[in-house]
């Protein structure tokens, strides 16, 4: 009944409520004047430029005319007894043409008349550009609820095979009848999510229908693409009225207005020249004609205080059009600068989303191979793995939505109109993050016989799990490995074990790594990597030439970086500090070389990235960009700062400074007990104990959810010393 249920609500969703057509959206945004709405401002538009047209045509000269009959009967004189009769005839015809006052009132009713199309206009502009926005987020709404849909129909699929497993193991009792329930109220909250789903769609399809006359169908999804929002970012503080037509409308409001005030000088005058021809004929008698010209003038009797009334009317609608205009392009420029932010901020949030998304399909991949070959309460196991990757990719798809509706606001204030549409460029492939995503999110992945998890050996299994960093132990940095490989590792990792040091960031140098291409050290760093593991210890590889963020020499770290493949090590540390370099001496093309590094490892490297850097490139008028946000971006594993210093209050502020203002950064620090650094960066005159006891101190000092660890600088002399 329950699977009925999931493919009815499918089905409901397909049912067309309109007109359908498989239409991208960049189709479906040209018919945004078709709305009702928009067809509605239209013809206000069209109603205003009547009126227009009619004060025109009603101002300037005038011609008016008219005949009449009338009869008298009179005294022939004052003191005469005999009256007269007569008839009379007659005819004007006369040309009034208003001047002064008259024809000033005239004109500005012309220019107000203007002045009300100019605001139909803005209001028009602004329609299209909220509707523009709404349509695009209706959707990418429509677009990533079908997505969501499908994964919440895959997952409910095995519904009944997982339920009967389960129920088997309570009656065997092996599971309680409350962890049962717990298990089936995962496919509860697939069918929640499949029928939000499909309300979501349904309201996107009637706003979309609304908006543009077009319902879409499923297979509209597959195109999803807008401008890109930083295209034309950089330039919006600097001009916002190119991206921004409205402005342009309201400032040729103000120039209205500035005429209208022009016209308002004696505007209480009303004043004209008549010329006028008129001919009559008194009966009995003969026709006679004559003309006159007059000068005619009407005003009241105040008529200064009339006057200034009305220049002072017009002048408060110009300052309320000024006031205006700055009031919406300070808006603009605050709607940008918060888009702006909530745009970066959606970004920080997808990569968040990816990393717990990369964390459950791990777990899933585990669960199934430890289900093909072990038993007890592993089918347990498997099901929690398999919600969890479900919560996940839900999770991440409304990340991805997010950014992407995070764009479309942003493009209502960055998006430039022109005649030449701007390239659509800004799609999920683009994202960052999208190909781990296109393979965590799939809606075959639910299946016990997934294809994706196959190309992993169960020999896996045998393996010691990869220890977790503990709170509160610490990383060293070892550069000499040839101590250390070709020696007792017992005692070396007690050694580790007695400095609470649970991390080591081991390098190799020129001839060892020839060798490792060889492969005739892989077997020694093979033994270590298993021995730590063993002992509970993480084992990461250090690489540290800063020259190689130079382009010319970049390719000789991912060669090293390709030569390392097949070793399981826990991560890849780089400490290629820019300063290091005395040919570079600008940080902001160091900064840029730096990431631009970070960017090809990720795309050649398997292994979780971490970084080790001055706290300086983090600040961005040094760096000249928010390389704290970059690194968010990228995803990178962990940043040790190195705040080389024996003041803890110093160490402690400066660190918590930064682990504050990017909280989604995993952030470690660096302290050196280093024999050749001075005094006051270096623990090493003090002693080993006190070190100890101090990095033990800043460990308690720092209150920041994305503090991981404090790493040692450096074994070689740290276990030498006293």
């Amino acid at each position: 009944m329950k699977k009925i249920l999931s493919y009815f609500l499918l089905v409901l969703v397909l049912i067309p409520t309109g007109r359908c057509l498989s239409a991208s959206l960049a189709e479906l945004e040209k018919r945004i004047n078709l709305s009702d709405d928009a067809q509605m401002l239209g013809l206000e538009i069209a109603a205003g430029v009547l009126v227009k047209e009619k004060a025109r045509a009603d101002s300037g000269m005038k011609i008016s005319g008219g005949v009449g009959y009338g009869w008298s009967h009179e005294p022939v004189s004052l003191t005469s007894p005999d009256m007269i009769y007569y008839e009379k005839l007659f005819n004007r015809v006369a040309l009034t043409m208003p001047v002064l006052g008259s024809r000033w009132q005239e004109q500005a009713g012309i220019l107000k008349s203007e002045r009300a199309i100019l605001d139909k206009k803005y209001n028009l502009e602004i329609y299209k550009k909220t509707a523009l926005a709404s349509l695009r987020k209706e959707y990418i709404e429509f677009w990533f609820s079908a997505r969501k849909l499908e994964l919440a129909q895959a997952f409910l699929k095995d519904e009944d095979y997982i339920s009967s497993v389960l129920e088997e193991r309570i009656h065997s009792g092996m599971l309680l009848n409350a962890d049962f329930q717990e298990f089936m109220s995962f496919f509860d909250r697939a069918r929640r999510e499949a029928a939000n789903s499909v309300m979501s769609m349904e309201k996107a399809t009637r706003r979309i229908s609304g908006l543009t006359g077009l319902t879409p169908d499923k297979a509209s999804r597959e195109s999803l693409s807008l401008p890109s929002p930083e295209m034309n970012a950089g330039r919006m503080e600097e001009s916002p009225g190119v991206y921004n037509p409205e402005l342009e409308i309201l400032e040729r409001i103000v120039a209205k207005n500035n005429e209208i005030l022009n016209k308002t000088k004696w505007s209480g005058f009303e004043s004209s020249i008549d010329l006028a021809y008129a001919s009559e004929k008194d009966s009995p008698g003969q026709f006679g004609n004559g003309a006159t010209i007059t000068f005619n003038v009407k005003a009241p009797l105040d008529f200064i205080a009339s006057n200034r009334a009305a220049e002072e009317s017009a002048q408060l609608e110009r300052k309320k059009s000024q006031l205006s205009l700055q009031k919406i392009r300070s808006e603009i420029l605050n709607d940008f600068s918060g888009f702006r932010s909530t745009y970066q901020a959606s970004l920080e949030s997808l990569a968040f989303a990816d990393r717990r998304l990369g964390a459950a399909y791990e777990s899933l991949r585990e669960a199934r191979l430890r289900l093909k070959y072990l038993q007890g309460d592993i089918f347990e196991k498997y099901t929690q793995a398999r919600y969890a990757l479900f919560s996940g990719a839900i999770e991440a798809l409304d990340a991805e939505a997010s950014a992407l509706k995070a764009c479309a606001d942003l493009l209502m204030v960055a998006e430039e109109h022109a005649d030449q549409p701007e390239v659509r460029n800004f799609t999920s492939e683009n994202l960052p993050g999208y190909d781990m995503r296109k393979r965590w999110i799939s809606s075959t992945l639910f299946s016990p016989h997934a294809k994706e998890f196959e190309e992993v050996n169960a020999a896996g299994l045998k393996a010691a799990p990869a220890p977790e960093r503990r709170v509160g132990g610490f990383g060293v940095y070892l550069w000499n490995s040839r101590d250390i490989l070709d020696k007792d590792l017992g005692k070396f990792f007690k050694s580790l074990k007695d400095n609470r040091i649970d991390r080591i960031l081991v390098s190799f140098d020129g001839p060892q790594i020839e060798q490792i291409r060889t492969g005739a050290l892989k077997a020694s760093i093979a033994r270590l990597i298993e021995t730590a593991s063993g002992n509970g210890i993480l084992v990461e590889v250090l690489l540290g030439d800063p020259s190689w963020i130079l382009p010319e020499r970049r390719g000789e770290l991912l060669d090293i970086i390709n030569s390392l493949r097949g070793l399981e090590f826990h991560g890849l540390h780089l400490d290629i500090e820019p300063d290091q370099l005395k040919k570079l001496d600008d940080h902001k093309i160091m900064t840029r070389y730096l990431l631009d590094t970070l960017k090809a490892v990720l795309a050649k490297s398997s292994w979780p990235l971490g970084i080790s850097v001055h706290p300086r490139y983090f600040d961005e008028k040094l760096t000249g960009t928010c390389f704290g946000c970059e690194l968010e971006k990228l995803g990178i594993a962990e940043v040790a700062l190195m705040i080389y210093s024996s003041d803890l209050q110093v160490v402690s502020r400066r660190a918590e400074a930064i682990m504050n203002q990017y909280p989604l950064l995993p952030i470690s620090v660096s302290q050196s007990f280093e024999r050749s650094a001075p005094r006051e960066e270096s623990y090493f005159t003090l002693g080993k104990t006190v070190f100890l006891q101090n990095m033990e101190q800043l460990q308690d000092s720092i209150h920041c959810d994305n503090f991981t660890s404090i790493i040692i600088q450096s074994w070689e002399d740290l276990h030498k010393g006293h």
